[in-house]
């Protein structure tokens, strides 16, 4: 195992999705899922399905029915298997429980603050660093667009809240300034939130923090996601509690939350355990603490 990976992650699908073509962990310690249906996939350690299709589970099976997959220990089910076993299968079990709706851990009253931390800066109209710029930003409102493209280097003083869309593209760079000191800062849009070709984001001082990226866009639309990340978009954690986020591309992520999530094409998100106390710096008053046990990975 990896010194940066926690051994208890999970998948957690809500009361009407599937997980289709998904691989979740990387050894039977890692990877855990819950789901009414899973087809295609590969599952690590456990499996809490309802309909398990044409799967392959390193662990144990707790299933409604079980069908064209192979389990690595045993299967427990309430209706019917015919999964092959490395172990036993067991009849006569009740439905597995479906995990309950949860609130998303940041209210509303959070995000409102967030702006208003941000809006003692005002920049009217559309922000565009490119061509190699580096600039700082923060603490500002913007009241147009926010666009950082072509090897360009944007560095969060503070908090920067966009009323339009955010585009990051091509090789740039999103940073947060040394002066977080190991907390982590927020990108915070109420528009849609594209980011492509290999961007990377991070933080400049040797205590680490997450770069956090928020839309308040309300598109459930996988087709127009009100977050799209493409490409190999590095480590930084993704949040549309109104909309829906789509992952393509060999992206690497290390948190996503939104009310509708599709991952394309070697997707991965990838929790890595400082998320468990990771803190937000946003203004003279930061303190938003994400609680261990408060993250879902939703689909």
């Amino acid at each position: 195992s990896s010194g940066n990976k926690d051994l208890t992650f999970k998948i957690i699908a809500g009361s009407a999705n599937t997980m289709k073509t998904v691989t979740v962990g990387t050894t039977p310690l890692a990877g855990t899922a819950k789901s009414p249906k899973v087809e295609n996939s590969t599952i690590a350690s456990m499996a809490y399905v309802k309909t398990l299709t044409g799967s392959v589970v390193g662990r144990d099976v707790y299933v409604k029915t079980c069908s064209f997959g192979t389990v690595g220990r045993n299967v427990y089910y309430s209706s019917a298997n015919s999964c092959t076993t490395g172990g036993s299968s067991i009849g006569g079990q009740s439905d597995p429980e479906m995990p309950a709706l949860a609130p998303f851990p940041i209210s509303v009253g959070t995000i409102d603050g967030w702006k208003d931390d941000a809006s003692v800066n005002v920049h009217e109209g559309d922000y565009t660093i490119e061509n190699g710029a580096t600039e700082w930003l923060g603490p500002v409102e913007i009241t147009g667009n926010l666009i950082v493209e072509n090897n360009a280097t944007l560095i969060m003083r503070d908090t920067i809240y966009v009323h339009g869309n955010v585009t990051i593209s091509n090789n740039c760079i999103v940073n947060l300034d040394e002066s977080y000191n190991g907390k982590s800062g927020v990108l915070l849009s109420d528009g849609k939130i594209d980011v492509t070709n290999n961007c990377t984001f991070g933080a400049l001082s040797p205590n680490g923090g997450y770069v956090t990226i928020v839309s308040t866009d309300t598109s459930v639309d996988l087709a127009d996601p009100s977050i799209d990340i493409q490409n190999n978009a590095e480590t930084a954690v993704f949040y549309a509690p109104f909309g829906s986020a789509s992952l393509s591309n060999n992206v690497l992520v290390t948190a996503v939350t939104a009310a509708s999530i599709k991952l394309n094409n070697n997707a991965t998100i990838r929790y890595e355990q400082g998320l468990a106390s990771m803190q937000i710096s946003s203004g003279p008053a930061a303190g938003w603490v994400k609680r261990k046990g408060s993250w879902r990975i939703t689909e």
